[in-house]
């Protein structure tokens, strides 16, 4: 677009004028703040250089900065940037100022300028996964690689997806093996969740497949790993000579983003028995390398054999829809505030104050912020869990995320209208800005496409503390606090319970469910008795048949008491009741519920539904309100197994089905005869119903 001199003039007196003359408090206030200073930075985005004294309470000397913006805004961007361009990094590329000029500069094409910038991702090293019996010191020597935390993202190519299950994570807690992510949408929505990327390896020529465990990782024992050229055409021979590798060659550039199938041609394998490596890859090219009892999976594949490699992104913090859209996202190390709730057990794991913090995160109206904290003596007290729950409150966060800290900590901002100036706002802990490998930038460009739907969730329910339904997404999403290895979703007014992630074999599926939405707590002490209203499908893995059922498990916190109840699967809802009167740690507020749904034998795309979790003062009640609400919801549904259609599963069906299956002409319900659920009726069905029936009180 030409803008004559005029417009442009005055175009420029404008942007002086609202970099000169900021709005008066833009910026949120926190609590004791003895200095506060703005400036606005372009239209719409706001810094401000606060302190707080040594006798404040909580913050004590303190020296905070942020930049507030809202992506709303249609000539501004929020992008990771890498001065190498690659997913990989030693610390020894450039500072964040270094890599806002390395921006500017690939950029000036577009008309896009950095405005901000803050360190970006927490990285990890060989030296973080420990002694675990998956790298030797030998290994290690190997692998010399750095990798992003967890899931990250630039421009809509996937860098590195998630830390592998055979990888340590750095902290430990309920999350640590679903690290987090900040990210942007293609329709420019922050979002914040544990991103969870699905990859299937098919040989299109011999019909076969494999499930990889990630983009991008540490190539530990056991594992099945992609890498593309973001990482290998800077790095390789840094697997252990045990790998099995295939070579992978497309006709062009690809790029594996959130929901996309590549297909290209296996042009050499490279074994232990190989002498040479995998070559430095170009655009064109991946690598696809197993370890240990993955080989098995690709071992089998030929030379000239068409492979396709498929993504999908999910997340298990229930909003697969929303990181489906994913563009960039930057990973971090501990979450501080998920939907409006403060992730407190997170937060407390923080061993001593003092760190020097860098936060990105959104409010309530939508805004998105930057916050630094200097730490370590070097300008300011630092983060600790007081004062990250303490600016979580004094800003309203609705999601947040602190991401790489300590020396990398930095905030850089322009310094002028030009945008050719910049200044490091923060206090480096090193005594200098620390190189980095990545920056996340906040820039303004062309007008881009308006902003997709952004929806903040009420922080209250008010569903019943005493029988507890899930009616919509919105609802799931209000009680969720965590979930292993499963997706989280609303299905018919019920809870929808999915094993992913599992890589064909099911290790520890589990959810747990925070009350703090709800606007009453139910009390442990009065109500000993859990009741669940749920259902198991027949299309599941795994039948009825021997020692090796699904079963339920439940308890209060995340270490309580752990009852069990063995349960059949069915297309009924049915109900268990767990008796936690002898518990001792059931008491006080029911604040959190774990249920373990699965054992060793389920499989990725397994389900249970929950449609009530009931408390109640006693086993007799317990029964009633139970029985009632499957009775309830199974009343317009066909009972598997009823092939008399009387209502029960019992005997009777079990004569009527020998009967049919014998070829006696007999009068029964046909939807009900295939009990086992495997297409056919036949004996099987029989024995299964036999030994049901027979086990059924």
């Amino acid at each position: 677009m030409n803008i004559s001199k005029t417009a442009a003039a005055v175009l420029s007196a404008v942007m002086i004028l609202c970099f000169a003359a900021p709005a008066a408090n833009a910026v949120p206030s926190v609590t004791g703040e003895t200095s506060h200073t703005e400036r606005t930075l372009y239209n719409g985005v706001q810094y401000a250089e606060i302190k707080t004294a040594s006798g404040t309470k909580t913050y004590a000397d303190q020296h905070i900065n942020v930049v507030t913006f809202d992506l709303k805004q249609r000539d501004l961007y929020l992008e990771p940037a890498y001065y190498n361009d690659r997913g990989v990094v030693n610390y020894s590329y450039s500072t964040v100022g270094g890599i806002i000029k390395d921006y500017n500069g690939k950029n000036s094409s577009s008309g896009k300028k950095a405005i901000a910038a803050v360190n970006g991702d927490m990285w990890l090293s060989h030296w973080a996964l420990g002694n675990n019996g998956n790298l030797t010191e030998a290994d290690k020597a190997k692998t010399d690689i750095t990798i992003c935390r967890s899931f990250n993202m630039v421009n809509g190519e996937i860098y590195a997806s998630e830390t592998t299950r055979r990888e340590i994570a750095i902290e430990t807690g309920p999350d640590s093996q679903n690290s987090w992510s900040f990210g942007i949408t293609d329709d420019y929505v922050p979002i914040f969740g544990q991103p969870h990327t699905v990859i299937t390896v098919l040989d299109e020529t011999r019909g076969k497949s494999a499930v990889s465990d990630g983009i991008n990782r540490f190539p530990v024992n056991d594992t099945l790993l992609i890498y593309t050229d973001r990482l290998m055409s800077v790095r390789r021979d840094f697997v252990k000579d045990d790998a099995y590798e295939i070579l992978v060659e497309f006709d062009a550039d690809y790029t594996l983003g959130a929901d996309t199938a590549v297909t290209g041609t296996l042009k050499a394998i490279y074994d232990k028995n190989t002498t040479e490596n995998p070559p430095y890859l170009n655009e064109k090219q991946m690598v696809i390398t197993a370890r240990g009892n993955k080989i098995s999976g690709i071992s089998s594949f030929g030379v000239g054999d068409k492979i396709t490699v498929s993504v999908r992104v999910t997340d298990y913090a229930g909003d697969n829809a929303g990181w489906s859209k994913v563009h960039n996202a930057v990973s971090g190390s501990l979450p501080l505030v998920k939907d409006g709730v403060v992730k407190s057990a997170e937060i407390d794991l923080v061993a001593s104050p003092g760190y020097p913090s860098t936060i990105i995160g959104h409010d309530r109206s939508g805004k998105t912020v930057f916050i630094t904290m200097d730490g370590r003596g070097k300008g300011g007290a630092g983060g600790s869990a007081a004062r990250y729950k303490q600016i979580i409150k004094d800003y309203d966060l609705y999601n947040a995320l602190l991401l790489d800290g300590g020396g990398s900590m930095t905030m850089v901002t322009a310094t002028d209208n030009t945008y050719s100036s910049y200044k490091t706002v923060s206090t480096p802990s090193d005594g200098a800005d620390r190189t980095v490998d990545d920056a996340l930038i906040l820039a303004f460009g062309p007008e881009r496409a308006p902003q997709g739907e952004f929806l903040i969730d009420d922080p209250y329910y008010t569903t019943d503390p005493y029988d507890i339904t899930f009616p919509s997404d919105s609802y799931v999403k209000a009680f969720r606090e965590f979930a292993n290895q499963t997706e989280m979703s609303c299905e018919d007014g019920a809870l929808k319970l999915t094993v992913s992630g599992s890589a064909g074999k099911t290790f520890d599926p589990y959810i747990i469910l925070n009350f703090d939405k709800l606007a009453n707590k139910a009390s442990a002490s009065e109500y000993k008795f859990v009741t669940l209203v749920y259902k198991m499908p027949t299309t599941n893995s795994r039948r009825t048949t021997g020692p090796d059922y699904y079963g339920t498990e439940v308890c209060r916190e995340y270490y309580g008491s752990n009852p069990k109840q063995f349960t059949y699967m069915t297309d009924q809802y049915e109900y268990v009741t767990f008796d936690l009167s002898s518990a001792p740690d059931w008491k006080g507020d029911i604040t959190k519920l774990r249920i373990d749904y699965m054992f060793a034998s389920g499989r990725d795309g397994d389900t249970m539904y929950i449609h009530n979790i009931i408390f109640s003062k006693s086993a007799q009640q317990a029964k009633t309100k139970g029985a009632s609400a499957a009775e309830a919801l199974n009343a317009s549904a066909i009972l598997p197994g009823d092939c008399n259609g009387d209502g029960a599963t019992d005997n009777k069906d079990v004569v009527l089905l020998f009967r049919y299956v014998s070829g006696t002409p007999v009068t029964a319900v046909k939807e009900a005869l295939d009990f086992n659920g495997d297409g056919e009726v036949n004996n099987k069905d029989v024995a299964a119903l036999f030994r049901y029936a027979s086990q059924t009180k």
